[in-house]
């Protein structure tokens, strides 16, 4: 049997249930939404109208028009909900009768499997709104059925239910991975939990960093930047500071020139990446420009533009590089440095490069803000960092911080860089936290100067455009 109703999780308008309201035969099929095609972030896919011709009706006088007003108080939510108003989200409810996706094998025999009917957001009237098509009266001339046809807009793709799985965990930094038990038919929102980062020091605070996210580990080439050493170019131990490997590049210059390093092996043959730096300025004085050049496979070299370092801070930072682009595969990455002065000498150091491989679509760099619970000094060990694409819930999606275990102290919005309006489409999920605390390259529980262990748990949202 066909299900279609529209509901907010407290008021329900069923149009195959036969409790007043009636989808017309022939009336309507849905939409197909297209792909978006502006670079604001958000969903993939374009809003949609929908055109739906709905006969309500009653035995008892008066209560078609009670039952009209419901269903325009319902759509009229949704056109609040997207202006902003603390309102509930109105979502439209939809299974085809014999759905192959409900029924698809490759779907419902896994434990992690999406259930029930699809759902899309509905976000109020279009332009056409609500038109009363018809009027029909009973033997004592009383109104017992309207015929309304209703224009509306809704989210272009179809959700089923959300989908969890946890996955692995590591010292920090790490790439994490979750693997579900089937492909999503397209990309789909995921929502990422990143787990046990607390007790990050005295004031609560872990300094500014970066989440990536990929459909696969490979996407996500974390390097350790001690083995690019050249002239000028040393390992430093650096074993105070916990250094990601064996130890930091160290880049000590003779020269105002720019000075290459040795070279470092990038996997999963991207041919565009997007580069970020773990680094840290030793000097009170001295700035640094540095680049990123990219070797491709029988194409030659390209390289990022130059990043300045600043001398206003002496700890470690993450400083997004830059993007660079080839016509093939990129092999390897070397780093080109120019100091503004030799007298001291001056020193810069880089624990770790990250390359993500920004060919798929699904490859995300986000900006993460410093992050404190006030309330908790320091971060409680159950601190999680979530990125919640929030599809059913909300119009934008969310960055946020929680005690898990004493949700009493609340969720701390945070601030963030780039679209963590996250979605993915393969098995595989993979993320990865790059952020620091005090004076550490990675995040240390300083209570036991050991490094924090990070944990990951992924739900995603099945998602089609054709819900057949």
């Amino acid at each position: 049997m066909t299900t279609l109703y529209f509901s907010d999780g407290v008021t329900t308008i069923d149009l195959y249930a036969g409790t007043g309201y009636a989808l017309l035969a022939d009336t309507w099929s849905p939409r197909v939404a297209r792909r978006r095609v502006d670079t604001l972030g958000g969903p993939i896919h374009e809003d949609v109208i929908e055109e739906m011709t709905i006969s309500i009706s009653a035995d008892t006088a008066g209560l078609p028009h009670t039952r009209l007003e419901t269903l325009d108080r319902l759509i009229t939510q949704g056109e609040r909900f997207r202006r902003g108003e603390n309102v509930a989200p109105v979502l439209l409810y939809y299974q085809p009768d014999g759905s192959s996706i409900v029924t698809n094998p490759a779907l419902v025999a896994f434990p992690d499997s999406p259930f029930g009917p699809l759902r899309a957001l509905v976000l109020g009237y279009a332009d056409g709104g609500m038109t009363i098509a018809e009027r029909l009266y009973d033997l004592q001339g009383v109104i017992n059925e309207i015929v309304v046809t209703v224009q509306f807009i809704r989210r272009g793709q179809w959700l089923a239910a959300s989908a969890s799985v946890t996955g692995t965990n590591d010292t920090n930094p790490a790439v994490l991975t979750a693997t579900f038990g089937y492909s999503a038919p397209d990309l789909c929102p995921v929502k990422v939990t990143l787990g046990t980062f607390g007790d990050a020091n005295a004031n609560g605070t872990i300094l500014p960093g970066f989440v990536f996210v990929a459909n696969h580990a490979d996407r996500i080439n974390l390097l350790d930047a001690g083995t690019m050493t050249a002239s000028g170019y040393t390992l430093d131990t650096d074993v105070a500071a916990k250094p990601h490997g064996a130890g930091v590049l160290r880049y000590t210059p003779t020269t105002t020139n720019p000075a290459t390093s040795g070279t470092k092996v990038v996997n999963g043959s991207p041919r565009r990446i997007g580069i970020v730096a773990n680094l840290r300025n030793n000097s009170l004085t001295a700035t640094w420009r540095i680049k990123v050049n990219a070797t491709a496979h029988l194409y030659g070299t390209v390289s990022t533009t130059e990043y300045v370092v600043d001398a206003t801070s002496q700890l470690p930072q993450r400083v997004m590089l830059g993007i660079v682009r080839a016509d093939f595969a990129i092999e390897r990455i070397t780093l080109t440095i120019t100091a503004s002065t030799v007298t001291g000498p001056p020193t810069l150091d880089i624990d770790t490069l990250i390359a993500i491989d920004l060919d798929d679509p699904s490859s995300r760099i986000v900006g993460i803000g410093p992050i404190t619970i006030a309330a908790r000094i320091p971060l409680p060990d159950s601190s999680n960092l979530i990125l919640d694409p929030r599809p059913l819930t909300d119009l934008t999606p969310s960055v946020t911080v929680i005690d898990a275990t004493t949700p009493t102290f609340g969720t701390q919005p945070d601030y963030h860089r780039g679209d963590p309006y996250l979605m993915t489409r393969g098995t595989t999920v993979a993320a990865l936290y790059l952020a620091a605390n005090s004076t550490y390259w990675r995040l240390v529980d300083e209570s036991f100067s050991t490094v924090r262990n990070q944990s990951l748990s992924v739900y995603r949202w099945p998602g089609w455009v054709t819900p057949a």
